[in-house]
């Protein structure tokens, strides 16, 4: 009996016990052919299985407890805004790392040569425009992400003796943008910094007015005067007349013959809208502030920066001091058309020096300090057509 063949009725029991594990697909490879083989020839089992496969349908995907839809929905939003939120900051990080430190490393060298141009720029607009003034600074002010900001102070006597105090700044933009001038003045009197009228004609009436006050103050004083020229001058004979007055103080300023260069339509001259500021009165001080363009011995560091510089003075050589001014107007039109954004200023410091380059350096004033017994022996000096006072004090 035991070694009886199975036949499929009395195995059925043996195979409706593996039924569930067979819809469910857990059975091994063996008991599936095993259990096939029986329900083709046993209809009862065959019949039992389809009668249950609803059944053992719904319990296996119980079985399987699908997620709630919401849920995956929810799941699903979250993961997309924090992706988006992810890449929104990963930009904002990427920008701030290009614009506050790639950018200022990559511009750095080029930042700071616009940085040293700018500061000669502004000495320029005031010892070569401004009669008389006095640098108080020059390469001051500060670099941020988007502009550079550039002043410079100066001090210039008034013609009624008192001093003015002014500040030029300027905004340049590193990247994109228009430059932004602010130009303030203070004055500790009534009235403004020293300016040449232009043209003068000789008048004898004011001239005698002039020595008589002269000769009153007497011996121990010293005079600073400016003197007009009816004609103008060569650097040769300002040299000569400095030379007779003893004129040694390095205060010294030369105004410039401009001839038909610049149109004047007044004696003030025009306001240039662009600069918020009147007509440079063009020349130049007898010790000009270093720039490359005048300077004898130039130091650089490694990035080309000038780290130092120095300028040889023959003693009065007006002359020699007048080819520096020649070769610093002609950068200082390049630093206009490049910093300034002043069309107007631009194009009458072209004209300018296209009249320097044709008639040379020739002077129809100057401003000189010396003692006042001196400054007395210009009276038999024919070409003189007026002398103001602008300062008196003691000789000491």
């Amino acid at each position: 009996m035991e070694n009886m063949k199975k036949t499929p009725q009395n195995n059925c029991e043996e195979i409706r016990n593996k039924l569930r594990s067979y819809a469910f697909g857990c059975l091994s490879d063996k008991e599936v052919l095993e259990v096939d083989e029986h329900l083709k020839q046993c209809k009862s089992c065959a019949k039992l299985l389809e009668e249950n496969e609803n059944e053992v349908f719904f319990h296996k995907n119980e079985k399987l407890d699908l997620p709630d839809v919401h849920k995956i929905e929810s799941k699903f939003t979250r993961k997309i805004v924090g992706k988006v939120l992810t890449i929104i900051l990963m930009i904002v990080i990427s920008f701030y790392a290009v614009i506050c430190l790639f950018l200022p490393i990559a511009f750095n060298k080029i930042n700071m040569k616009k940085s040293e141009e700018l500061g000669y720029a502004l000495k320029d607009l005031i010892q070569l425009g401004i009669p008389g003034a006095n640098l108080k600074g020059g390469n001051e002010g500060t670099t941020s992400v988007f502009k550079m900001i550039k002043n410079i102070e100066y001090n210039q006597k008034t013609a009624d003796g008192g001093l003015k105090t002014g500040v030029f700044t300027l905004s340049v933009p590193l990247y994109a943008g228009r430059n932004n001038w602010n130009i303030s003045s203070v004055d500790n009197v009534q009235g403004m910094g020293y300016v040449f009228f232009y043209p003068q004609f000789r008048g004898s009436n004011s001239l005698d007015t002039v020595w008589r006050k002269l000769t009153k103050i007497g011996d121990g004083t010293k005079t600073t005067a400016a003197i007009y020229f009816e004609k103008p001058i060569t650097t040769v004979d300002m040299k000569r007349i400095l030379d007779k007055i003893q004129a040694f103080g390095l205060d010294t300023w030369f105004a410039l013959d401009t001839g038909d260069a610049i149109k004047w339509k007044y004696p003030m001259a025009k306001l240039y809208k662009e600069l918020e500021m009147f007509s440079p009165q063009w020349g130049f001080p007898m010790r000009m502030n270093p720039t490359p363009t005048i300077a004898d011995n130039i130091t650089n560091d490694k990035n080309g920066i000038v780290t130092s510089m120095s300028v040889g003075f023959a003693e009065h050589d007006v002359t020699a001091v007048g080819v520096q001014f020649k070769k610093e107007m002609k950068a200082f039109e390049g630093y206009s058309e490049k910093y300034f954004e002043a069309p107007e200023f631009t194009a009458d410091l072209k004209n300018l020096n296209k009249f320097i380059a044709l008639h040379g350096i020739n002077l129809r004033g100057a401003i000189v300090e010396a003692s006042t017994a001196n400054i007395l022996k210009l009276k038999d000096e024919p070409n003189i057509a007026r002398i103001d006072i602008i300062d008196v004090g003691f000789d000491y």
